[in-house]
């Protein structure tokens, strides 16, 4: 691929004897040991042979322009491929449905980022969904570029004071983006050695490791890059407690760059509620995990005092208000469930 583009999917299709596909695995996956072992990453297995179809036939569209680009990099990713992968496909299943999207998905590659970009088809249907949202947007993302998933739970969560929105990223351009979003500003320009304090919304965070400045005690400064990537996932999850719950999921990195310029693949799964709740438990699993070591590093000693209450009521007022009233809204999102 020229500079600037990427081949970056992960799938794998299971065909049988004649070579007809029957299950595809597919996710944010890398398959090495740095992909599996210093990265959170996801990946889904679908016995479907309809979908498993669809990517195979991607796969040899790959394969075609591969061909037809004759060596010459800057020729691939051509008309053929662009048109075919521009419109999604749905498939319908008891109680919900799979609608695959693959890139690039745009007639030509991205030229200067700014107002007047036409969105990707992908990236719309995902905005849709957003906009649609009534209880929840969850994400993982490793460097989304702009705009991104970011940008579009941000301007959400700016319409819905009452949407439970959590995020946890690699690269904080992204939690940056949000913050910026959800405050109606333009990000400033940084100029070329200049260092500022990344601006953060606690509800979206950037990926932090125990530096060795502030530590808690019995805890010591850990490793953050033991691989280009901390958080590699790519995943959105909306309102995974309702019948019209949504996981969308894929190699995608969730912002417009990976349509114009990627080969990747993206799959939107709706009205699977075990599928979402397992989902949205690795999201704030994640989020939760990197959540205490940005509210230590930034809280100072305070923030390492990690001793429990010595009474229950000490304890619990973080939680509950006299009255008994939830006052932790993640407590409240999952406290959801039981509706």
């Amino acid at each position: 691929m020229p500079n600037n583009q990427i081949g970056h999917n992960k799938f794998l299709v299971h065909t049988d004897k004649n070579g007809n596909a029957k299950a595809v695995l597919f996710g944010s996956t890398n398959w090495t040991a740095t992909g599996l072992c210093t990265q959170t990453n996801n990946t889904v297995v679908i016995e479907d042979p309809r979908l498993a179809k669809r990517y195979l036939e991607y796969w040899k569209n790959l394969a075609t322009d591969t061909t037809s680009a004759k060596g010459v990099p800057k020729s691939l990713q051509g008309v053929k491929l662009r048109t075919w992968n521009k419109s999604g496909k749905q498939f319908l299943n008891t109680g919900g449905s799979l609608d695959s999207w693959f890139s690039p998905n745009t007639p030509k590659l991205r030229g200067k980022p700014g107002k007047g970009e036409t969105c990707p088809p992908d990236m719309n249907a995902l905005i849709k969904r957003i906009n649609k949202a009534e209880h929840a947007v969850l994400f993982l993302a490793f460097y989304p570029g702009t705009p991104s998933i970011a940008n579009w739970a941000a301007k959400k969560a700016k319409e819905k004071k009452d949407l439970f929105v959590r995020g946890c990223v690699t690269n904080k351009s992204a939690s940056e983006g949000f913050y910026y979003e959800l405050k109606g500003m333009t990000p400033p320009k940084k100029k070329k050695g200049e260092k500022k304090p990344v601006k953060q919304d606690p509800r979206v965070i950037g990926a932090e490791a125990l530096d060795g400045k502030v530590i808690p005690i019995g805890w010591q400064k850990e490793l953050l890059n033991a691989g280009f990537a901390i958080i590699h996932d790519k995943i959105v999850v909306i309102d995974p407690f309702s019948d019209n719950c949504l996981v969308v999921t894929g190699s995608h990195n969730l912002g417009y760059k990976a349509s114009f310029n990627n080969d990747e693949n993206l799959t939107f799964i709706s009205g699977n509620k075990p599928l979402a709740l397992a989902y949205a438990t690795h999201v704030l699993d994640i989020y939760d995990h990197f959540a205490w070591r940005y509210l230590v590093k930034r809280s100072g000693k305070k923030g390492a005092d990690q001793s429990l209450k010595s009474t229950p009521d000490e304890w619990m007022e973080k939680y509950f208000d006299a009255d008994g009233n939830i006052k932790v809204a993640q407590l409240k999102f999952w406290m959801q469930a039981k509706k």
